[in-house]
């Protein structure tokens, strides 16, 4: 009925700060109970496919038969004119779901005259195309007034493949925003909440929660010590985490 009602996330910061929290995903937001978490912590808006549907689109080619990336671009740039357009100070949290393993065909890349190659190579560039218009539109007519952060979920099934020509794997991550000076090459999880209260000018004291963020110059963090005892300690049982349950 609840999820860490005792927790304070990044949306009831945000909420308490005059900001409008967005939820966007292809499918049911109920998923995973995700809508539990958002609506316990101060997401005034979440949109799954119901919406799509609503606004007359009919081909649902993602993973678990919800919208596109492509549909999913297209609709939330509308919803960031709307409140642009209104001066409101929004959080918008989009989940795409086309590069979900093993990959997702949109007809919106196939290209006149072409045989259709469907596997993850060719939904990865899909996605990329149309990240890429999404963010340059949004740059274009808004410059850095909105950040925009792209960050991915987790490693590819196959990332312990000893196959793999790669000796290091990581999870994508990118801040699209020139005004920024980040002092620090790596990153988990856990920083961006502090990052991102950094990057909305948040003032707090020296992090939130289990992360650092990498906008800040931290003269005793050693991160590699610090990455190893979490790494150590995560899983372990804490009465702490549990109060945050009651």
């Amino acid at each position: 009925k609840k999820f860490l009602p005792k927790a304070i996330c990044l949306g009831d910061i945000l909420n308490h700060n005059g900001y409008k929290n967005i939820f966007i995903n292809s499918i049911s937001p109920s998923f995973q109970a995700m809508d539990i978490f958002f609506k316990d912590h101060k997401y005034d808006t979440l949109i799954g496919k119901k919406y799509f549907l609503e606004k007359g689109y009919d081909d649902f080619t993602s993973w678990s038969n919800g919208a596109n990336d492509s549909v999913l671009f297209k609709e939330t740039f509308k919803i960031v004119e709307k409140l642009k357009t209104n001066d409101q100070k929004f959080n918008i949290t989009l989940l795409t779901t086309d590069s979900h393993y093993p990959g997702y065909f949109d007809k919106n890349c196939i290209e006149e005259n072409k045989p259709l190659k469907q596997d993850l190579n060719f939904t990865i560039n899909c996605t990329a195309k149309h990240l890429y218009n999404f963010v340059s539109e949004i740059k274009k007519k808004y410059g850095e007034s909105i950040v925009i952060i792209v960050v991915g979920d987790h490693l590819m099934p196959d990332a312990n493949n000893k196959k793999s020509e790669l000796t290091t794997r990581s999870i994508y991550n990118r801040f699209i925003n020139s005004n920024l000076t980040i002092y620090r090459n790596e990153m988990n999880h856990y920083d961006l909440f502090s990052t991102i209260l950094d990057l909305v000018n948040y003032p707090y004291d020296n992090k939130v929660g289990l992360g650092y963020s990498v906008l800040r110059k931290y003269s005793d963090l050693d991160y590699q010590k610090y990455k190893k005892n979490l790494n150590e300690n995560i899983e372990k049982k804490s009465d702490f985490y549990y109060e945050l349950w009651k």
